[in-house]
């Protein structure tokens, strides 16, 4: 994929069910960016993974599903330094999980979700000024339980 400048959301051209998805974010001054995996095609079923203020986070979208509440467990965060202005991301996705590791493995947050069949979609977010994305890779994988 060609590197994005963002400032609102963009919506990338790819779909997929597992999938390992690696990227560089370099902001200035916006205050949250970060990347929606598992996005439904109308964006309100989504799992996000960003960084605002002096943490790293994973939080799960709502899920509209009966069995399949995630409250009150919607949020996995860990710290990282308020002033920076760059990240690196590794994401794996399947169906029922999320496992992101941070700046080389510097930091690993994990989160259970429930994507449905539809909950396919990958987007770019900045709020509160622009961000760059860069080096995005997408490696599907072939064989997933």
């Amino acid at each position: 994929f060609a590197d994005q400048s963002v400032e609102g959301s963009f919506v990338l051209p790819w779909n997929g069910r597992a999938y390992e998805l690696e990227l560089d974010i370099s902001w200035d001054s916006a205050a949250n960016v970060g990347v929606s995996v598992g996005r439904s095609s109308d964006g309100t079923r989504h799992t996000k993974v960003g960084k605002y203020g002096d943490e790293l986070y994973v939080d799960r979208g709502p899920s509209d599903l009966a069995g399949y509440s995630l409250s009150p467990y919607t949020r996995a965060a860990a710290p990282i330094e308020a002033g920076a202005r760059s990240v690196h991301l590794r994401i794996f996705v399947d169906t029922q999980s999320v496992e992101v590791f941070v700046n080389a493995g510097h930091t690993v947050i994990s989160q259970q979700v429930h994507f449905t069949e539809g909950d396919t979609g990958i987007s770019l977010y900045s709020d509160g000024g622009s961000a760059n994305f860069s080096g995005i890779t997408v490696k599907e994988f072939t064989e997933y339980i």
